[in-house]
């Protein structure tokens, strides 16, 4: 995925990007966001830079103790991309 984040600001600064998934339909319970990936940018004043983060199977999959092993179901979700869990744009 690719996403871009911009400095509104008049100094230099860095800012956590922080990805999460959400499950639409999911077997077990899971909750309501996981966080899966997360990178952090330096950025001049007035600067926008363009990430590129790379989500797998992985990234969808959970370990489910009734089969002992990871497990990545088939159905769609949601990539979040936000400062925190409470702070998604």
């Amino acid at each position: 995925m690719i996403f871009g984040i911009t400095n509104v600001g008049n100094i230099p600064g860095s800012e956590t990007a922080q990805i999460y998934i959400r499950d639409e339909k999911s077997r077990l319970t899971r909750p309501e966001k996981e966080l899966v990936a997360f990178e952090k940018v330096t950025l001049d004043a007035d600067e926008t830079k363009h990430v590129r983060i790379q989500l797998d199977k992985n990234a969808v999959g959970y370990y489910d103790t009734s089969v002992g092993r990871w497990v990545a179901e088939v159905g769609v979700f949601n990539v979040l991309v936000g400062a925190s869990a409470e702070d998604i744009r």
